[in-house]
Order: structure tokens, then C-alpha cells, then sequence
């Protein structure tokens, strides 16, 4: 299975009408693993996943976002954000 991103709305819920991911599923491509590093492989570009938060007016959510795969582990009480990232979005005019 391949590794994807997925995004969880931990406040504001009612702040955030949608979340999109490009790709559709928010799966990175197999191409790029295994990664052996920059001597073997020096035109290696890292993959990437784009999310698109669509806001409800002047508001904001906090959120996480984790790579989801069976060899990252992201409940890992020694490293609370290994696998994942935690941030406050917030829409201004």
C-alpha cells in the first residue's frame, strides 16, 4: 500500500467546509521509494502532496496532517510529531 497523507480537523470543525488533496487521494507516488540517497541518486526530488483547506469566511481550524504508511509511526510518546505536523490555519482578509 502506498504511503498517504491524511489531515484531521482537531478544532474549528465548523470553520472548514472542505479539505482537498491533489492527488484526489492524497497518495504519494511508489516511484519514489526506495530512496538510497544523494550519491546514488542525485536528481531525486522529494514527492509531494498538496492539501487545499477551503475556509468558512474570516476563520480559523487547527489541524494535523500525518503521513499514513505501515513503517512510520507517529504515536510515539518520546516523539509526539514524528510522522505528523500540527498548525493553526487561519484566513485573513
Amino acid at each position: 500500500m502506498a504511503p498517504h497523507l491524511n489531515c484531521t480537523i482537531l478544532s474549528g470543525h465548523e470553520n472548514i467546509d472542505m479539505i482537498e488533496y491533489f492527488p484526489t487521494n492524497g497518495t504519494f507516488d511508489l516511484s519514489y521509494f526506495p530512496y538510497y540517497g544523494k550519491l546514488a541518486q542525485p536528481t531525486y526530488v522529494n514527492p509531494l502532496v498538496a492539501v487545499k483547506f477551503h475556509l468558512v469566511k474570516e476563520r480559523e481550524a487547527k489541524i494535523q496532517c500525518r503521513v499514513v504508511a505501515h513503517n512510520i509511526a507517529y504515536q510515539d510518546s518520546y516523539e509526539p510529531y514524528q510522522g505528523k505536523v500540527v498548525f493553526l490555519l487561519k484566513a485573513l482578509k
